[in-house]
This record gives C-alpha cells, sequence and structure tokens, in this order.
C-alpha cells in the first residue's frame, strides 16, 4: 500500500478491503446512523440503515481509499473512514450506485440521501476548475467506536487517509461537515469552507425536514489542497 499500515499507540491504520466491509458496516450501524445529528433529528432506526450503509461500504471500499483503524490486541476494526473518487469517467457508475441506494433506503429518507448528496453542496465552486484536477477525493463519513474516543484516532485516521490520498496520485479533498466537531476539525486542519447550508431551511412537504433537530445549524462544505500541505 506504500504509505500504509501503519501502527500508533496499538492501533494499526490501513486501507480497508472487501474483507472488512461488514465489520465497518456494523460499526456504522450500530452508532454513527443513531447519534449523528441528521439522523438523530430523523430517528433513524438501526434496520433502516442497515441495506444501504452495507450497500454503501462495500462500494466505496472498492475504491481503495477508505481507511480502518484496527485494535492490535483483539482484532477488532474499532474506526472507519468512508471516501469515494469523484470522477467524470465513473459518472455512469455512480448514477447506477445512486439509484441502488435510492432503491433501498426507506422512502421516508429518500431527502436524506438528496440533502447530503446534492442540496447541501449545491453552491460550492467546480472543483475541477478550481484546482485544475480531472478527479478528487470525497470523504464521506468516519466513526470511531465509542470505547475508543478520547484517543486520538479519529485525527490519526485523517491523517492516514490525506496519505492514501496522496499515494494515489490525488491532490484535493471534499468533505460535507454535518457535525459541529468535524466541521471544527476541518477549519482547524486549514481546508476551505465553500459552501453552508442552514439545515432548517431544507423543506419537504412544506415543512423543515429536520424540524427539531439538535447541535446542528448548518452543513458546511469544505475543499483543501493537499499539494499545499505537502
Amino acid at each position: 500500500m506504500g504509505c500504509t499500515p501503519k501502527v500508533i499507540d496499538g492501533i494499526e491504520y490501513d486501507v480497508a478491503t472487501d474483507e472488512d466491509a461488514q465489520e465497518i458496516a456494523e460499526l456504522f450501524i450500530s452508532d454513527f446512523c443513531l447519534t449523528e445529528p441528521l439522523n438523530k433529528a430523523l430517528k433513524v432506526k438501526p434496520f433502516e440503515a442497515r441495506p444501504p450503509v452495507e450497500f454503501g461500504v462495500k462500494h466505496l471500499i472498492k475504491d481503495g481509499l477508505s481507511v480502518k483503524a484496527t485494535d492490535l490486541s483483539t482484532g477488532k476494526i474499532v474506526a472507519g473512514r468512508l471516501s469515494m473518487v469523484v470522477d467524470p469517467a465513473k459518472k455512469d457508475e455512480d448514477a447506477a450506485m445512486m439509484e441502488e441506494i435510492f432503491r433501498i433506503v426507506p422512502e421516508r429518507l429518500h431527502p436524506l440521501v438528496n440533502f447530503v448528496t446534492e442540496v447541501a453542496s449545491a453552491e460550492m465552486p467546480d472543483v475541477f476548475e478550481k484546482f485544475g484536477v480531472d478527479k478528487y477525493v470525497e470523504f464521506l463519513a468516519v466513526n470511531v467506536n465509542v470505547d475508543y474516543r478520547g484517543k486520538r484516532i479519529a485525527q490519526n485516521i485523517l491523517n492516514i487517509a490525506y496519505d492514501v490520498c496522496r499515494h494515489n496520485g490525488f491532490d484535493v479533498v471534499k468533505v460535507l461537515a454535518t457535525n459541529p466537531r468535524t466541521a471544527h476539525i476541518f477549519k482547524k486542519q486549514g481546508f476551505e469552507q465553500v459552501a453552508s447550508y442552514k439545515v432548517l431551511d431544507y423543506i419537504h412537504e412544506e415543512k423543515s425536514y429536520f424540524e427539531g433537530i439538535e447541535e446542528l445549524e448548518f452543513a458546511n462544505t469544505f475543499l483543501r489542497d493537499l499539494r499545499a500541505v505537502e
């Protein structure tokens, strides 16, 4: 893998493979899908999250840029960062993936999928033109097992993800932050905020889709040129 695996304080960081897909999916289903602000506002249930998460993780891992963190003392994956390649050459493949996502996601959550994939970042600039690249990476989600939080694993897995991107020839990273904590991290790391969407302004069936949401006021889109920080 070139830049991986890497061991820090008994945790091994490496590129996720097809064999890791189910374990990583379980990590997200059991926690991330239930505790992130958007999901909490919609009261997403594990049975609703399971089909799209399992499908999405298996698909994203094939891009070869997602990273796992494994506790060497137990052999269990304790964190994962999911990433995907954004490349016009794979537009049809990505469209097919989204079609399948909408097929297996409960209809009540279709607006959620539309929000995180299209609406929230609609005002961002054209990445290809802005940075002069023909493809880039989008960080989609990260989760750390609750028992392992506060150990810098989220920070470490992010740094490893940068290295994996560079090693594979990617210069630009995009991320949509739907959690104030992650937004703070990306700002601190030098990401440029390029779009901001007030979550309660997202209307579905004549009312705010995320009515009653806590913790999150704005969904913010960030970009980072990895060439500027090598």
